[in-house]
C-alpha cells in the first residue's frame, strides 16, 4: 500500500513539473496573441484616424473661389515687370495690385503645370496676405484639395509663411518646416544646394513687404549679377538628374573642341560650336537615348559652361555676332526653358531687361531678340520626339551665325525706362506687342525656325 502511494505521489510530482514546462509557452502565446491584437487596434486607429485627417483636409463640395483667367496677351513676366518702379538709392520696389496679384498667382498655378479646374484667390488685409489655392484632387470633380498659407508685412528679414493650411488643418510652423526639409532631402544632391543658394540671393536682396487692403509692395536691392547667380541657381534646382549625368558628356565635348583651337584664337562664334555638339546628340540618340534627355542636356552643359562652372579661364569667349552677351543670352533662355519651360525663360528675360532699363545699359532689343531664339531654339529642341531629333539635323548643318539669329544692328539699344516709356508706354501695349510680332516674323523667316 505505500508502495502504491509513493507511485501515485511520483505521479503527480510529474504532472505538475510537466505543467510548469508548458506554461512557458502558453505564456508566450498569450503574450504574442496580446501583441497581435494590440498592433491590429494600433492599425486601426491609425486607419481611421488617417481617415480622418484626409477627410478634414479635403473638401467634398466645389469649392466657392472665383476664377480669375490672365488677361489674354498678359503673362507673367509682363505683370511683374509692369509693377516694377525703381527707388531713390538703387532700391527696386515691386508693386501689384490685388487684381495683379491674382492674376499673378492663376498664372503661377498654369505655370506649375496644373489644370484649369484649380482656382486661385489672393486675400489682403492690412499687414497681411494670405494665398489659397484649391482644386480637384482626382479628374474634375469631388474630393477637393484646398491649400492655404499666410504672410506678414515686415522691414526686417524676408517674410516666411505664418500660417499653413491644408484643409480644416492648421500645420504648425515646426511641422511644415519638418515635412519641407523631408521633402529637400529627397531631392538630388545639386538640388538640394541649389535652393538654399538661390534664397540665400532673395534673402540678401530683400528689403521690406507692404501689405494695404487694395495693393502689396515689395522692395528689393538686386545688382545684376545676384540675378545671373539666381538664374543660374534655377536651372541647377530643376535640371532632371538624367539630364544633369549626361550633361557631362558633352561639357567634355565642349572642351575638347575649345582646346583644339589654336592658342591665340581669343573667340569662337557659337554657331561653329553647335554642329560639333549636336553630332554627339545624334550619335547618342541612334544609339538608343531619348533626343529629348540628350538635347536638354547640350543646352545645359553650353549653360553651365558660360556660368563658369565647366569652363576653363582661358578659354576663349563664346560669341554671337562678335558680341559675347548674345551668346549668353541665347544659351542661357534656351538651358532654363528646356529645364523649367518658355514662360519661366521669358519671365526671367523680362525681369532682366526691365532691370537693364531701368539701373544699367537702358533696353535692348537686341538682348530680347536672343532671348527669344533661345526660348524657340529650345522648344525645337524639347517639345516633340519629332522634334528633338529635327533639332540635331538643322544644328548639323547650320553655318554661321545669320542661321542663328537675325542682323540686330538697327534696333534700337539703350534706351532708358523714360525713353522705352514715351515710345511705347508699358509692355502691354499694342506698340510693343507690333515690335516683339516683327521680331517673331524675322525669326520665322530663318530655316532653323521655319515650318
Amino acid at each position: 500500500m505505500k508502495v502504491v502511494t509513493m507511485h501515485l505521489q511520483k505521479i503527480q510530482r510529474n504532472e505538475q513539473a510537466s505543467m510548469q514546462r508548458h506554461r512557458p509557452n502558453g505564456s508566450r502565446r498569450d503574450l504574442l496573441k496580446r501583441v497581435a491584437m494590440g498592433s491590429l487596434a494600433l492599425g486601426l486607429v491609425g486607419v481611421i484616424s488617417a481617415a480622418l485627417l484626409i477627410a478634414l483636409a479635403l473638401d467634398w463640395q466645389r469649392p466657392n473661389l472665383p476664377r480669375r483667367d490672365l488677361p489674354p496677351q498678359a503673362s507673367l513676366g509682363e505683370i511683374l515687370a509692369t509693377g516694377l518702379v525703381s527707388q531713390e538709392g538703387g532700391e527696386q520696389r515691386l508693386t501689384l495690385s490685388t487684381a495683379e496679384i491674382n492674376a499673378a498667382l492663376a498664372a503661377t498655378l498654369r505655370l506649375a503645370g496644373l489644370p484649369e479646374s484649380w482656382r486661385s484667390s489672393a486675400d489682403l488685409d492690412r499687414d497681411r496676405l494670405t494665398f489659397t489655392a484649391t482644386g480637384p484632387l482626382f479628374g474634375e470633380s469631388a474630393p477637393y484639395l484646398r491649400l492655404s498659407f499666410s504672410a506678414e508685412a515686415t522691414s526686417e528679414a524676408l517674410p516666411m509663411p505664418s500660417s499653413i493650411q491644408i484643409g480644416s488643418i492648421s500645420l504648425p510652423r515646426s511641422l511644415a518646416r519638418w515635412l519641407g526639409a523631408g521633402l529637400v532631402r529627397q531631392t538630388p544632391r545639386l538640388q538640394r544646394e541649389s535652393w538654399p543658394e538661390a534664397l540665400q540671393e532673395v534673402t540678401a536682396a530683400f528689403r521690406s513687404l507692404e501689405v494695404q487692403p487694395s495693393y502689396a509692395s515689395a522692395a528689393f536691392e538686386w545688382d545684376r549679377a545676384a540675378l545671373d547667380r539666381l538664374s543660374w541657381d534655377l536651372q541647377r534646382g530643376v535640371v532632371s538628374p538624367a539630364a544633369l549625368a549626361a550633361s557631362s558628356r558633352y561639357s567634355a565635348a565642349l572642351r575638347n573642341i575649345l582646346s583644339s583651337l589654336p592658342s591665340t584664337q581669343r573667340a569662337v562664334a557659337l554657331s561653329d560650336l553647335l554642329p560639333g555638339l549636336a553630332r554627339l546628340a545624334h550619335e547618342q540618340t541612334q544609339a538608343g537615348s531619348d533626343p529629348v534627355l540628350e538635347n536638354t542636356a547640350l543646352l545645359y552643359a553650353l549653360s553651365a559652361h558660360l556660368a563658369g562652372r565647366e569652363g576653363l579661364a582661358n578659354d576663349p569667349e563664346i560669341r554671337l555676332r562678335r558680341r559675347q552677351d548674345l551668346a549668353q543670352h541665347v544659351v542661357n533662355s534656351a538651358a532654363i526653358t528646356a529645364v523649367a519651360g518658355a514662360e519661366v525663360a521669358e519671365i526671367i528675360s523680362t525681369g532682366k531687361e526691365a532691370f537693364d532699363a531701368r539701373y544699367r545699359s537702358g533696353f535692348s532689343f537686341s538682348d530680347l531678340t536672343a532671348n527669344r531664339v533661345g526660348i524657340r531654339l529650345a522648344m525645337l529642341a524639347t517639345d516633340t520626339q519629332a522634334s528633338a531629333r529635327e533639332f540635331q539635323r538643322r544644328l548639323l548643318t547650320l553655318k554661321g551665325d545669320a542661321q542663328l539669329i537675325p542682323g540686330v544692328g538697327d534696333s534700337r539699344d539703350g534706351l532708358s525706362q523714360s525713353e522705352f516709356e514715351a515710345q511705347y508706354r508699358s509692355r502691354s501695349s499694342s506698340e510693343y506687342q507690333k515690335r516683339l510680332d516683327a521680331i517673331d516674323s524675322e525669326l520665322s523667316q530663318l530655316a532653323l525656325f521655319r515650318d
